[in-house]
């Protein structure tokens, strides 16, 4: 049954997954990360699991799973990253930037645009002008991030700062003209207070150009869950969540490297059987073009599979008939 296959397949297919992880956190810079709810079967209704997604700029898009939104669950799964996380203002997330004793913090902290667009947005009901300003300056700073985005490193740390520091800044002014005049219970009120809270980590992207000014990416490779659950409702146990984190991580950077996910994933079962344990993150989406392309001649022929060795070896057969014949 399909069941058993995705069984069979997991068993060697997280163990890619796991590798693919451990490389994220010691090798890659900024780490985009967000989080969307995953209901589970329980007795008399089903329990909220929760279902992460990282995605690392050094190649990796990797899906995790946890039963409780908390500190100690992501800084669980992030143990060991020293870098920047591009996140929103949930507080799951504030245990990572402190510091600790005479350490300094685990992970630099940085925010997302497009969160705080969100709060603005909410405002055009009831404050349309002054809303509509701040959404001109954050579309103006969006659009100073799709002319950077061909820019090499380093030169886009400047050249995207130059151009951005001055929208950042005129936001900063808005802001505080707002705050003079906004009610205390309206949308205003919380446009500010979501700014000052997270006015550092807005500001992060100015330093470096890795980077990104937004973490869409992450809401968009959380999507395909959404909606999924709107045919199969929830998971009926761990385990599928376990099957869906490693299938969706392997397709999701599959896509991400511009791999046909069906070919990969066909492919790649065939040779992680016959693969060292130790070796695995060879056969990551990342790696996958690389490792083909120096296989020995027995690896090839695994990957090949048995139906194309049988068309090679037919049409082989066919071609020396033809020799013979005209002979």
């Amino acid at each position: 049954t399909q069941c058993n296959w995705l069984g069979a397949a997991y068993k060697y297919a997280h163990r890619i997954v796991d590798a693919m992880m451990v490389d994220a956190r010691r090798g890659a810079s900024v780490i985009a990360t967000d989080a969307t709810g995953a209901p589970v079967k329980g007795q008399g209704g089903t329990d909220k699991w929760h279902v992460f997604v990282f995605i690392a700029d050094n190649g990796h898009i990797v899906f995790q799973h946890t039963p409780k939104h908390t500190n100690n669950a992501v800084a669980g799964m992030l143990r060991g990253f020293r870098g920047v996380l591009l996140a929103d203002g949930s507080s799951v997330y504030d245990a990572l930037y402190v510091a600790h004793e005479d350490q300094p913090p685990p992970m630099t902290e940085s925010g997302c645009w497009a969160h705080m667009r969100r709060y603005v947005w909410k405002a055009l009901p009831s404050a349309r002008e002054r809303a509509c300003e701040g959404l001109a300056i954050i579309r103006r700073l969006f659009k100073v991030e799709d002319a950077c985005k061909g820019t090499p490193m380093p030169g886009k740390t400047k050249e995207r700062a130059d151009m951005a520091t001055p929208l950042v800044e005129l936001y900063s002014r808005w802001i505080a003209d707002i705050d003079q005049h906004a009610d205390p219970r309206g949308p205003l009120a919380a446009v500010v207070t979501y700014f000052n809270n997270q006015e550092q980590a807005l500001k992060r992207f100015l330093v470096d150009g890795k980077i990104p000014i937004h973490n869409n990416r992450s809401e968009l490779e959380l999507r395909s869950l959404v909606i999924g659950l709107n045919n199969w409702l929830y998971f009926a146990n761990e385990t599928g969540l376990k099957w869906y984190t490693t299938f969706r991580s392997l397709i999701a950077s599959c896509l991400l490297h511009q791999l046909n996910p069906e070919e990969y994933l066909e492919q790649m079962l065939r040779l992680v059987p016959h693969w060292p344990v130790t070796r695995v993150l060879e056969l990551a989406p990342k790696y996958w073009r690389c490792t083909v392309a120096g296989l020995d001649e027995r690896h090839r022929a695994i990957v090949a599979g048995p139906m194309v060795l049988e068309s090679r070896t037919v049409a082989s057969a066919h071609a020396h008939a033809v020799a013979d014949a005209a002979e």
